[in-house]
């Protein structure tokens, strides 16, 4: 269950080698963090394969609230099979059955490669004013793969640490001049601690930015475009969003970062039961960056399903995507996706000449009807590689 919009702390997941050696521990210990609210617009919850549950309210509409409990085994190449508990909760506007007003996830899971996550997301529109979006997640221990940075980086030039830490993020909109235009601040905070590194390796040996426990405080601004008709499935309208944040390191050694982010959707209804979603994504940082504020391009939080999370990640990731949904009988959909990214030091470094690409086909079924809450498998194929994804919801 990922919750990717921020700088993660521990960013990907992979498999673990047997080599690791205890390391010294000089940051706080992480409190036991639970809570939280929605941090990107419309993105989905990985990894979720319902194995029961009650659905506890549901109407033809979702004019009220619409409640969904229930336990989940998933999968995904980062996670392997993972276990846990969701919950979903979807409120309609009162003034109009067809649009969502709040939705809110959360809950927890653990891995067969012993990874431990919980945490809890929400989008909520309080009035028509103001468009909140926040979360927060504790990873209470996570085994990974390090790659090292860059564009060109092989699928076996990983190296193994496990880490622990917390984030949590906050965007608070302000209409501003049109119904679909929000501005305001964003603020985000993270602590990583690392628990274990391989011998030798880049990690331990400190030759990477960010291989000791760190923590950031982040400040910035944010606009937003929403004019989707809902955030969970949406069937027409945009979102559109361009950010600016500074953060200043209040753990670890003395550090300051800058990271822009802009980020582009495009929804359109083809017919009575066709969408084509559209994506564009550039991200970028500068200063004093630690490897997990690096943005990649593969997976569900890079974008390119079909290709490792975090394989191809530096200071500045694009990536263009598409996806076309398809309803077909009953409860039961089909998309189809693809899309290309890259990954540079610096934006001006990008070139087309670097392209990394991968395509995919999907099933849905719709677990909530009145509001378009899907459930879905994916298998995508990257470069010299092919991946299988459980997801809850859509991945933009």
């Amino acid at each position: 269950m990922p919750w990717r919009s921020w700088p993660e702390v521990g960013r990907g997941r992979g498999p673990v080698r047997p080599e690791l050696r205890r390391r010294r521990s000089f940051g706080s210990r992480v409190g036991q963090l639970l809570a939280v609210l929605l941090g990107t617009a419309g993105a989905g919850t990985a990894a979720v394969l319902p194995a029961g549950g009650q659905e506890m309210e549901s109407r033809d509409s979702v004019s009220s609230r619409s409640w969904t409990a229930l336990p989940f085994a998933g999968y995904t190449p980062e996670t392997s099979v993972a276990f846990g508990a969701l919950l979903a909760w979807i409120q309609g506007h009162p003034e109009d059955p067809d649009r969502v007003r709040t939705s809110l996830m959360t809950g927890a899971q653990y891995t067969l490669k012993s990874q431990l996550v919980a945490g809890i997301d929400v989008e909520a529109r309080p009035s028509r004013e103001w468009f909140v979006l926040a979360g927060s997640n504790v990873k209470l221990r996570w085994p990974d793969r390090f790659y090292p940075p860059g564009n060109e980086t092989s699928r076996d030039a990983h190296e193994a640490w496990t880490s622990r830490g917390w984030n949590a993020r906050g965007r608070f909109l302000r209409q501003l001049a049109h119904p679909s235009l929000f501005v305001g601040p964003l603020v985000g905070l993270s602590s990583l601690e690392l628990l274990e590194v391989e011998e030798g390796g880049l990690l331990d040996l400190g030759e990477v930015r960010g291989a000791g426990d760190h923590g950031f405080l982040g400040l910035g601004l944010v606009a937003s475009w929403d004019s989707r008709i809902s955030p969970v499935y949406p069937r027409a309208g945009s979102y559109h969003s361009v950010s600016l944040t500074g953060y200043r390191s209040f753990q670890g050694p003395e550090a300051k970062v800058g990271r822009g982010e802009v980020d582009l959707r495009s929804y359109r209804s083809l017919g009575p039961s066709t969408v084509l979603a559209v994506r564009g994504r550039l991200r970028a940082a500068w200063g004093d960056v630690p490897f997990t504020m690096h943005s990649a391009i593969g997976g569900m939080g890079g974008g390119l399903r079909g290709i490792i999370e975090n394989r191809y990640a530096d200071r500045t990731a694009a990536v263009a995507l598409v996806e076309l949904r398809q309803s077909l009988v009953w409860r039961v959909g089909c998309v189809v996706f693809g899309g290309v990214g890259e990954v540079a030091a610096s934006p001006g470094k990008l070139t087309l000449g670097g392209l990394h690409g991968s395509a995919g086909a999907g099933l849905r079924f719709k677990l909530l009807p009145a509001s378009g809450l899907n459930l879905g498998v994916d298998f995508a194929k990257g470069e010299g590689e092919s991946n299988l994804y459980f997801l809850l919801g859509e991945v933009f």
